[in-house]
C-alpha cells in the first residue's frame, strides 16, 4: 500500500506530460493575399496537409474572416510542412459555398529557418499563399 501514492503521482505526471507537453506543433507565420473581382467579406480556412500528402485535416486548424479582398496574416499552430488555404466569398450570404460564390484553394509550403531567431523574428517557420477568387463550381 505504501507504493500507491508514488505510482499514482508518477502516472499523473506521465499523463500530464503526454496530454499537455508533448505537442511538437509550432507557430507558423502565414502571410499572403486574397484577390477577387467581387465585393464583400471573405472566409479563410487553413487546413494542415497530412504528413503522407494524402489529404488535409477534416477540420480547419484556423479560420479567419476578411472584410474584403486583401492581406492574410495568420499564425496557425502546425505539425507538418504543408498547409491548404481555402478562401470563399459568400456573395449570397447563405453561409455555404453555392452557385455564384467565388473561391480558391492553394497549398503553402512551411519554410523553417534556423537563422530567424538570430534575425529578431518571433517565429522560425513561415509560409506564403496567394489566392485569386473565381466564381466556379464549389469544392
Amino acid at each position: 500500500m505504501t507504493h500507491q501514492k508514488p505510482l499514482f503521482a508518477l502516472a499523473l505526471s506521465a499523463f500530464t506530460t503526454f496530454a499537455f507537453g508533448c505537442s511538437s506543433a509550432e507557430e507558423v507565420h502565414l502571410t499572403g493575399s486574397v484577390s477577387s473581382s467581387l465585393v464583400g467579406p471573405i472566409h479563410v480556412e487553413i487546413f494542415e496537409l497530412a504528413a503522407d500528402g494524402e489529404g488535409a485535416s477534416s477540420d480547419p486548424i484556423l479560420e479567419l474572416d476578411l472584410e474584403a479582398p486583401g492581406a492574410i496574416d495568420a499564425r496557425p499552430e502546425v505539425l507538418g510542412d504543408r498547409l491548404i488555404v481555402r478562401a470563399t466569398q459568400d456573395v449570397d450570404g447563405d453561409g455555404a459555398c453555392s452557385e455564384g460564390d467565388a473561391w480558391s484553394e492553394s497549398t503553402a509550403q512551411v519554410l523553417r529557418s534556423d537563422d530567424a531567431a538570430a534575425e529578431g523574428e518571433d517565429t522560425a517557420a513561415s509560409a506564403t499563399v496567394l489566392l485569386n477568387l473565381v466564381v466556379q463550381p464549389c469544392p
